[in-house]
């Protein structure tokens, strides 16, 4: 629905005085009539609260304020007896006479109450100031006061009649601040002219803060802003509509004064203490559910215009976009339910953006109307930030100034240049980020050249990853610093040298040199840093965590997710991206050139979409250059979730079904031309195939529609749930188009594109509400460096279309639809998209290591990472069926290099089969017929075992599995035959596996991290590893478990102890030994194995049990102190376990009982722990083993166990407080991109 036209405000400051003055008039005549009249104050508070002034007391009284009767009068006095700077603010009866309301103290603090000289010890404030930050802001009308002639400088930088430049120091000294001066190389002469000419401002050194009050509830709620610089005080995003006078230039009691009566006492009387704009709807968001949130935040504006108050043109525009998202109305499938909406809002503390999540499955529609209140509010938090970034820059409009008009202005404006916030703005914290652009006016500037902005800035993010990781960040850092201070010196030198030179070229010197640091950053400084890190540049390990950091970090207005591929050897780099639909895309815009609202139709929003999707590309494909300058191509493809398209399909098959009833209902009232009767006549049959069912036929129908259409539901559901913020769930359905080789590819990608389009041969009508979203292509490209550094230069995000033409892109649009679906030509799962046998189990390859990453993973070869035995013998299988099949290889090659693999893989199995494997080699025979079966002996044995218990026959089934797994065991204990007696004639009639020699040393693996922990911590030099079948470690613990039961502990015993001597680095192994030695009550060696347990420990989980372990272990022997100290660290890694919990807090109830010393602080814990001999979880041993091997894993292309050490080192990381719990999103991104 077009919006009605609204003149925009004046930006002259009388006309905005003059607006605010007739505000405050209206304001004051609205709420006459709610405010207490002066009789009733009097009658109120009458005489026993009155308190008589002296003629020489300091007060102000406001005798006109506006909001408030002008029968009324406020203001403050200092009386006699406050001590400090205390005053009083009240109710003026006379210049003689005040009923006190409140005491204000020197610390911006106001306490209500009747009394002057209470005590405010232990009261809390019921209003305050407080301070944000400290910064630097022009001088401007904000402030209206004027600094001494002698704090004036307006010619910073500039040449003054003495040829001396102004002491810079100086006039930071004076509380001012100078700007830099950004020449822009690409400005005209003219402009240039004019720059230099034009007059710049005083830069204030300011204080910023907030002004917060206690609601009904009695917490602490934000009202509005001030401002100090020079002693005097600004008031901002005030409710009340005050003149300027006062608003400006204010001295702290007036400001408190002021600020009390306009910001907390007029709301509150009028019935709504609420901040101002923004800052009460954000509150509203992060407290109440987001739907009533919203409806209330419309409400609280609406009531405000009403009772005088002023209302931001934010909040009216942020009224606008709940209206387009349609959520001021009631949603279906969204309302609440017994008190309790189906949607939660949650914030990421990396892109600040906003997600609603729930918590059961939607319907489509219902899901789409999420996304679209999701994205308004996006939308809302975008504008609230540009605001704000101007703020800081002490530019216009901010949120006290912004009208509604504007602000639609700059969310179209960010909306066409999504990467003009990106990566974040300067905050109202004062904190820079990372990224810093240019100003610019959104008013009146497109800013589409700022996405060079985030290539330089992904240079920078490589660059701190790699200094990081390497060790060398102090000594980079240092040599940046010396190359900033040569670069201002050379500046200097050449600014005196061209001093009586060209005007112009001594000016751009000069803004070379004011632009030293910033340059030094974005531009030098990255290229210095990478060549000083040495091994640190072109690492996947650096370059994959910094893209996924900016991946994750991306804010933009709707929900997208990514991933990311990456083959740095020969740079290229994969990216996927989901799009935006038309749907999401806004419904109206105002338009400046007519100063009017207008209405988007289909088409227009679907162009908006596809100008959307193309930017975001660009934005995403400019990271992964910048992100390392050995990137050439960058491959990128949008698809969609499907969403839109399935609600289109499922209205399309609604309206078939109504259709083809109403034709039935038609054919069924029509008669036969002839005039009698008869029983033969049919009617004509339905253009659509129909079917009649009897009733059963049909209740059973409609029972399967209601199961599909719950099957599409929960599909849907797995879509959309388990993401993290910003995310839909990313699913490739395009991997087999790599595996065909059918000699008609067009007959392929037809059936590729069948089952994309999910098409179906049944004419069920309703096949079309059955099938769920898919995942559906709609744009490929491959951008070159070069072509597309270069074109981003010269327009930026300006054309993209025209762009993705350049690169030849892969992209169909149709009128009020957007894209549409495509063939791709690539998918993130080829193989170029990764290193080498990136994605092969150690198991599959065995490669020799260089001596540094083979000393990181405490093995020599790839075969030293191995953990699957089942894997690693087919390897071997189908190493010897290839070996017989190469016709280039003698006999006796293929025989040596038999016998090296078999020596190497070490396995009894193996060497029972060695003379025969040795034969077909030397004959040339097939190996197809040979195959390894202990592993299926052992998994039947198992499964007859289990049956025996099933069925009752305990004794019979634990007497059958004790003889299997003893069986099994002296199997792997077995003696190994050397290299040399691999080498025997082929027709010996000895078996190799009967040969005395050295003895195996049986292990097993649950993961890879484990292994590299076990080669570091436990393997030795020249030991015989042999991996042992997962399923024989499985009947160890299951039998323990059995026994234990049956309350045969010794048996149990012997098990566990065989399943630590496999598997001495799996800490779960430790702790069920641990566990059945605490049912023995053996306390000693409960301690000993705990931290056995301890030491391995890869996770939380894992040391917190270990610990719980500890902490009872030692509450038995009495050592108190060591029992409350690991308790301590046990609850706190794993708080949610009522168990411990509840044994703490029974040992500190029997310690306070004997008034025992307990540690205080997580000082005393370690304190404690470390006299004691435990250790601090996690410590560096198990950190340098696992950190260094994760890098290593990766930069080697190693993906498989690379993944299950990145995901140790994150956890390990994250409890050492090297990562904090939000970059959890960044870490799963980085695992993403190691996957198949």
């Amino acid at each position: 629905m077009a919006k009605s036209s609204m003149n925009r405000n004046e930006t002259t400051p009388q006309a905005r005085q003059a607006a605010q003055q007739s505000s405050s008039s209206a304001a004051s005549k609205k709420s006459s009539a709610a405010m207490p009249s002066m009789q009733a104050l009097l009658e109120m508070y009458g005489k026993n609260h009155i308190v008589k002034l002296s003629p020489f007391i300091k007060k102000r009284m406001f005798r006109t304020f506006p909001g408030v009767p002008d029968n009324l009068t406020l203001g403050w006095a200092q009386l006699p007896k406050q001590r400090g700077s205390a005053f009083t603010l009240g109710i003026f009866i006379d210049d003689r006479r005040m009923i006190p309301l409140a005491r204000a103290d020197a610390r911006g603090r106001v306490f209500l109450g009747y009394d002057p000289y209470m005590d405010t010890h232990d009261v809390e404030p019921a209003f305050a100031f407080v301070k944000d930050h400290d910064g630097h802001m022009p001088d401007s009308d904000r402030f209206n006061s004027h600094l001494p002639k002698k704090h004036q400088l307006k010619h910073f930088g500039k040449q003054h009649n003495n040829d001396q430049q102004i002491d810079l120091q100086q006039v930071e000294q004076l509380g001012l601040h100078v700007p830099e001066q950004n020449a822009d190389s690409n400005d005209s002469k003219h402009n240039q002219h004019k720059k230099k000419s034009a007059k710049q401002p005083v830069s204030r050194a300011v204080v910023v803060g907030n002004m917060v009050g206690r609601d009904n509830d009695g917490r602490m709620i934000w009202l509005a802003s001030w401002l100090k610089s020079s002693n005097r005080y600004s008031l901002e995003q005030v409710r009340t509509p005050l003149p300027q006078s006062m608003r400006t230039n204010l001295e702290y009691r007036d400001a408190i004064a002021i600020a009390f009566f306009a910001t907390y006492m007029v709301p509150q009387t009028l019935g709504l203490l609420i901040g101002f704009g923004s800052g009460n709807i954000f509150r509203r968001l992060g407290r109440e559910a987001p739907l009533g949130a919203a409806r209330r935040s419309v409400e609280d504006t609406m009531n405000a215009k009403a009772k005088g108050l002023r209302v931001s043109g934010l909040e009216r525009f942020f009224a606008d976009l709940m209206e387009e998202a349609d959520v001021l109305e009631p949603v279906n499938g969204l309302e609440a339910e017994h008190g309790a909406e189906p949607l939660s809002l949650v914030s990421s503390p990396l892109s600040d953006t906003y997600a609603l999540y729930w918590s059961k499955g939607l319907s489509f529609d219902a899901a789409l109307s999420a996304l679209q209140f999701e994205g308004a509010i996006n939308r809302f938090s975008l504008v609230s930030s540009w605001l704000e970034h101007n703020d800081v820059m002490g530019s216009q409009p901010i949120e006290d100034t912004v009208t509604r008009e504007q602000a639609a202005m700059i969310d179209q404006a960010l909306i066409r240049n999504p990467a003009l916030l990106a990566l974040g703005a300067p905050s109202r914290l004062g904190r820079l980020s990372a990224m810093q652009h240019a100003y610019v006016d959104l008013l009146r500037e497109d800013g589409f050249l700022a996405i060079n902005d985030l290539i330089k800035l992904a240079n920078r993010v490589t660059c701190e990853y790699a200094q990081a990781d390497s060790g060398k960040a102090a000594k980079v850092k240092a040599a940046q610093k010396a190359q900033q201070k040569s670069e201002l010196k050379n500046a200097e030198l050449k600014r005196t040298e061209l001093k009586h030179t060209d005007l112009q070229n001594a000016e751009s010197v000069n803004a070379g040199s004011a632009n030293a640091d910033n340059a030094t950053q974005q531009t030098s400084a990255s290229k210095l840093d990478m060549k000083k890190l040495g091994a640190a540049a072109g690492s996947e390990w650096v370059y994959r965590r910094a893209l996924a950091t900016m991946q994750r970090k991306l804010r933009l207005p709707f929900r997208f997710d990514t991933e990311f591929r990456v083959n740095l050897k020969e740079g290229r780099v994969g990216v996927a991206v989901t799009q935006a639909g038309p749907a999401l895309m806004p419904k109206s815009e105002y338009d400046a050139k007519r100063d009017a609202w207008r209405t988007l139709d289909d088409t227009e929003r679907a162009e908006h979409s596809v100008d959307y999707n193309l930017r975001v590309a660009l934005i995403l494909a400019a990271l992964a250059f910048g992100a390392d300058e050995t990137i050439e191509e960058v491959d990128l493809r949008i698809d969609s979730i499907g969403l839109e398209e399935a609600i289109s399909e499922q209205n399309t098959a609604i309206e078939a079904m109504v259709s083809d009833a109403l034709n039935t209902f038609e054919r069924m009232q029509q008669t036969p031309d002839s005039k009698t009767p008869s029983k033969h006549v049919t009617p004509s049959a339905p253009e659509s195939k129909t079917h009649i069912t009897t009733s059963s036929e049909d209740q059973m129908s409609k029972t399967d529609d209601l199961l599909n259409q719950s099957d599409v539901d929960s599909e849907f559901e797995r879509l959309m749930q388990g993401a993290d913020i910003d995310e839909v769930m990313f699913n490739e359905q395009f991997a087999a188009q790599n595996n065909d080789k059918s000699s008609e590819p067009m007959n392929a990608i037809e059936s590729q594109i069948e089952q994309l389009m999910g098409s179906s041969n049944s004419d069920d009508p309703m096949s079309g509400l059955q099938r769920p979203p898919a995942m559906q292509p709609l744009v490929s490209v491959t951008f070159t460096r070069e072509r597309f550094l270069k074109r981003m230069a010269e327009v930026g995000l300006a054309d993209p279309r025209t762009t993705m033409r350049m690169f030849d892109a892969k992209l169909e649009t149709k009128p009020g639809v957007g894209f549409v679906p495509t063939v791709p030509p690539f998918s993130l799962q080829d193989e170029r998209f990764g290193p080498d046998s990136a994605q092969q189990p150690p198991e599959e390859h065995n490669k020799q290591l260089d001596a540094a990453t083979a000393d990181v993973l405490g093995t020599a070869d790839t075969f030293g990472l191995a953990i699957n035995r089942e894997d690693l013998l087919a390897f071997a299988m189908q190493t010897f069926q290839q070996m017989s099949q190469d016709e280039t290889l003698d006999a006796a090659t293929r025989a040596q290099r038999a016998s090296e693999l078999i020596n190497r893989i070490n396995d009894p199995e193996l060497y029972t089969m060695a003379s025969s494997i040795a034969s077909a080699l030397i004959d040339g025979q097939d190996l197809q017929g040979m195959s390894m079966h202990w592993t299926n002996e052992l998994n039947e044995a198992r499964n007859a075992t289990r049956d025996m218990l099933f069925s009752g026959r305990f004794e019979e089934a634990i007497e059958q599995q004790e003889q299997i797994i003893a069986d099994f065991d002296r199997r792997f204990h077995g003696p190994v035959p050397s290299t040399a007696d691999l080498q025997h004639d082929a027709e010996s009639e000895h078996p190799l596996n009967t040969l005395p020699n050295n003895e195996y040393v049986p292990r097993y693996f649950n993961s890879y991290a484990e292994r590299v922990v076990y080669n570091k911590l436990y393997a030795t030099a020249g030991e015989r590893l042999v991996l042992v079948p997962d399923a024989l470690v499985y009947m160890h613990l299951e039998q323990a478990e059995l026994l234990s039961q049956l309350g045969r502990t010794d048996a149990a015993m012997r098990h566990l102890n065989q399943v630590v001597a496999y598997a001495p680095a799996f800490a779960q192994g430790h702790l069920r030994l641990a566990m059945q030695m605490r049912r023995m009550e053996d306390w000693g060696s409960v301690k000993a194995v705990a931290l056995n347990a301890l030491r391995v420990s890869l996770d939380r989980d894992a040391a917190s049990a270990a610990y719980h372990q500890l902490a009872y272990a030692a509450w038995m022997r009495d050592e108190f102190e060591l029992a409350i100290g690991c308790y301590v660290l046990s609850t706190a890694l794993q708080p949610a376990n009522p168990l411990r919990a509840e044994e703490m807090r029974e040992l500190v109830e029997r310690m306070q009982a004997q008034c025992m010393p307990m540690p205080t602080s997580i000082v005393d814990v370690a304190r404690v722990l470390t006299k004691a001999g435990v250790p601090m979880w996690p410590g560096d041993e198990i950190a340098n083993i696992v950190g260094p091997a994760a890098r290593a894993t990766v930069d080697h292309g190693m993906f498989v166990p690379g993944r299950t050490l990145a995901v140790a080192h994150a956890r390990i990381a994250e409890a050492r407080g090297q990562l904090l719990p939000t970059t959890e999103p960044i870490q799963m991104q980085f695992i993403r991109s190691l996957t198949v």
